[in-house]
């Protein structure tokens, strides 16, 4: 039962328990000449990418933000790590109500579905300070449920969601994104 239990590693992220099958990951990766995609909670990369199975496989690690660099200087600029905290707290704040509201328009959730978003939006500077370990930022002030993004599979993605999405495909296609940041040192200490 110890070797099947260090097979997982367990996590939480606000009040959700996960656990990701570490065979799984290994299999993924040792597919040569393949592309595998893992979306992942920042918090549970940080973790992830220091277990010994992935030492050498060679990742490309991509950290979608609400912001850019520019922005988070200009908020160092106007009151340091403090201001730029609650101003990515009130920003997601925002973005989380207007998210559910249109989840709740479009009748993909119900009024009473649970929403903690002011422990998420008091988590979120923490999960974007974790950027600066990632090789590409890609700033994105489009979110979940954005018209940006397009409503239905044949509306088309413009704006910064556009962007993103050029960047991305870029990225997978193994060339320079066109909108890609680097956040290394942008946080003092």
């Amino acid at each position: 039962m110890a070797g099947e239990a260090s097979r997982y590693l367990c996590f939480q992220v606000d009040r959700d328990k996960y656990a990701l099958d570490l065979d799984e990951v290994k299999r993924a990766v040792a597919l040569e000449g393949k592309t595998g995609f893992l979306e992942i909670h920042p918090t549970v990369f940080s973790r992830l990418r220091r277990r010994p199975e992935l030492e050498s496989v060679n990742l490309t690690t991509v950290f979608l933000s609400p912001v850019s660099r520019n922005e988070i200087e200009l908020m160092l600029k106007g009151g340091g790590l403090k201001n730029v905290s609650k101003q990515i707290e009130n920003l997601t704040a925002g973005k989380l109500i207007f998210g559910t509201l249109l989840a709740i328009r479009r009748g993909e959730i119900k009024e009473e579905a649970p929403q903690d978003i002011t422990a998420q939006a008091q988590g979120a500077f923490n999960e974007l300070k974790l950027a600066a370990d990632y090789q590409w930022v890609l700033p994105n002030h489009c979110g979940d449920g954005d018209p940006h993004w397009g409503v239905g599979s044949q509306d088309p993605v413009f704006g910064d969601a556009a962007q993103t999405l050029a960047s991305f495909a870029a990225i997978v296609r193994g060339e320079m994104p066109p909108y890609a940041e680097s956040w290394k040192r942008l946080f003092p200490g």
